[in-house]
């Protein structure tokens, strides 16, 4: 999939340097005939955006940003195509418009490479600005004649086509670099604990199908990165399947204490709720809940599960000796209740693989 997205990337790059240096070179150039270029070229970019969004994806870098460029790209080019009569009156306008949500992606790759703490992701973020300028300069349209214009607007796809080849790099290179650093992270765990490293689980279940992507080239047994219902395999593209995800199945004590619950009724709440999973429940306990401020409560709720029937196991055990009968499934965002912000959360996309 990352292939099928560097491709698209490099033809829309060459699509606007091609059209740039005509435009360069032939500033007499009928407008109508501007129009025509252009808009195939806008609807060139719809598909790559919306490709992205809807294939690529389930990817590393994908966003709603992501699809609303897309579409205003493909009502952009249809409208250069079809209008192109009224749009010879206003190019400038919509040439500029089309440069600004062009620039929308590359934004998104470097608030993105932020987040993953990659420290030149303000290089990044200031050549999708300065891309954001040059569409605002095009929409202001200081230019006295038609050839001074066509001259301009070649010269932006240039720049344009420059700054998609630079982004689709950088965003590349910094994945590449990302997927390097896995085997030494690993390793320098198993030297701390004494033992492989056989599972991990994202902290605050912040994860997607980016991170299920991202966490492959771990080869764990198992993650447990998201909420859900019960153990599924993550679909990550045709007939491909990544590592079993196990999801917690049971809200967490600060997910439900003070807003469902008292303190000193939690336990009872969370052994009845154990009872009532229909699967296998799994439960997530924190050091600083249950390891230290509640750790007589949490006692307390070890014997009374006992007392009750029910035993505790490593995750481990809840993998079934064949995958191939587990259910299907992606992580997606969603929202839960006592919690702040987004977490991941199974969506069931077959029952069986």
């Amino acid at each position: 999939m990352a292939k099928k997205l560097k491709w698209n990337l490099i033809l829309m790059s060459l699509l606007y340097l091609a059209l740039g240096i005509f435009l360069l070179m032939v500033p007499g150039t009928a407008l109508n005939v501007v129009c025509y270029a252009l808009g195939g070229v806008v609807l060139a970019c719809a598909a790559v955006q919306l490709v992205r969004y809807f294939v690529v994806e389930r990817g590393v870098f994908q966003s709603q940003l992501t699809l609303i460029s897309g579409l205003v790209c493909l009502a952009l080019g249809a409208f250069l195509i079809i209008r192109s009569d009224v749009v010879v009156r206003v190019l400038p306008i919509v040439f500029g418009l089309f440069v600004i949500f062009d620039s929308l992606g590359r934004i998104q790759n470097a608030l993105e490479l932020r987040r993953c703490e990659y420290s030149s992701w303000k290089i990044f973020l200031l050549l999708a600005v300065l891309s954001v300028v040059l569409g605002i300069v095009m929409v202001v349209d200081p230019f006295g004649t038609m050839e001074t214009l066509v001259m301009a607007i070649g010269l932006i796809l240039i720049l344009e086509s420059a700054l998609n080849l630079l982004s689709a790099l950088y965003t590349m290179l910094a994945v590449r670099r990302f997927i390097k650093l896995h085997p030494e992270t690993q390793s320098m765990l198993e030297a701390i604990t004494g033992q492989p490293v056989r599972c991990s689980a994202v902290a605050g279940w912040r994860a997607d199908q980016r991170v299920v992507k991202a966490k492959e080239a771990f080869a764990f047994r198992y993650n447990s990165d998201c909420r859900g219902t019960g153990p599924f395999l993550p679909l990550l593209g045709e007939n491909h399947y990544g590592t079993v995800q196990i999801p917690v199945t049971l809200p967490t004590w600060d997910e439900v204490v003070g807003r469902e619950v008292s303190a000193d009724r939690f336990n009872r709440y969370i052994l009845d709720a154990m009872h009532r999973d229909a699967g296998t429940p799994v439960y997530t306990i924190h050091a600083e809940v249950e390891g230290i401020a509640y750790q007589h409560d949490f006692d307390a709720l070890l014997t009374l599960a006992a007392q009750e029937g029910i035993e505790f196991c490593p995750l481990s055990e809840l993998l079934p000796d064949d995958f191939s009968t587990l259910p299907v499934g992606k992580i997606v965002r969603n929202e839960l209740a006592g919690r702040e912000g987004w977490l991941g959360y199974q969506q069931t996309v077959s029952p069986v693989q």
